[in-house]
């Protein structure tokens, strides 16, 4: 997908990624395998190689959104209950966690939370539900990039933000604290980009549901084979 190009810039993001993912847990690298498992399934079996809108699978596109929410479920999930509960926490998780001001935090929250109603619409009989398959795999990459850079800051921290569940309860919190957010959610991401994590490749364009309608036959929910830790890549 990159360019020779990129290659300089591409180099410099894999370097920032990987030195904060190996500063994870066991446990932590293992939410990011689980992750970009659900990522990399969805790039491989529904996309393609290409990335086009096409699907190049019988996969459907109502399991690909399930995918991709299901991969920022095992980052942002943390030890909360109902599945509804879960959901709205998750969007307003994903939200805090990479949008850029108050429009791109509502951009993002809308666009999970399309990507959770979509395969449940289907179930229901609501064969054609609206969601954005390329704006939500665009959240996730983002997900996935800014999880790894927030986790390894959190490993720093202690109290409530350096726990089990220190950064979810920092997403949390950072809702109702503009000083929170600026000082552990902003200064790690800007740190991140200054030492050459801005990803090289333009990001896909959010929300235009008139690109995609989720149908097809009923959901299969397949779980495929855990692997070792593996990097996402370019995010």
């Amino acid at each position: 997908m990159a360019s020779h190009g990129h290659d300089t810039d591409v180099a410099a993001f894999c370097r920032a990624f990987l030195t904060r993912a190996a500063g994870l847990d066991a446990r932590r690298q293992d939410q990011l395998a689980r992750a970009a498992d659900h990522f990399l399934f969805v790039k491989c079996h529904v996309l393609g190689d290409d990335g086009g809108t096409t699907a190049v699978s019988p996969l459907h596109l109502s399991e690909a959104a399930f995918r991709l929410t299901a991969a920022m479920e095992s980052l942002l999930a943390g030890g909360d209950g109902g599945h509804s509960e879960v959901g709205r926490k998750v969007q307003q998780r994903a939200a805090m966690l990479v949008g850029t001001d108050e429009h791109d935090r509502l951009q993002v929250r809308n666009t999970v939370g399309a990507g959770y109603a979509a395969p449940s619409a289907y179930a229901h009989g609501a064969k054609d539900k609206e969601s954005d398959l390329h704006a939500l795999r665009s959240v996730v990459r983002r997900v996935l990039t800014h999880w790894v850079v927030q986790a390894a800051y959190c490993t720093r921290l202690s109290g409530r933000h350096g726990g089990r569940d220190g950064l979810v309860n920092l997403l949390d919190d950072a809702l109702l604290s503009r000083l929170l957010h600026q000082e552990h959610i902003i200064g790690p991401r800007d740190r991140f980009h200054a030492d050459g994590g801005t990803p090289p490749l333009l990001p896909v364009a959010l929300w235009d549901p008139s690109q995609f309608r989720l149908a097809g036959p009923p959901i299969t929910f397949l779980v495929a084979p855990q692997r070792g830790y593996r990097s996402p890549g370019s995010v």
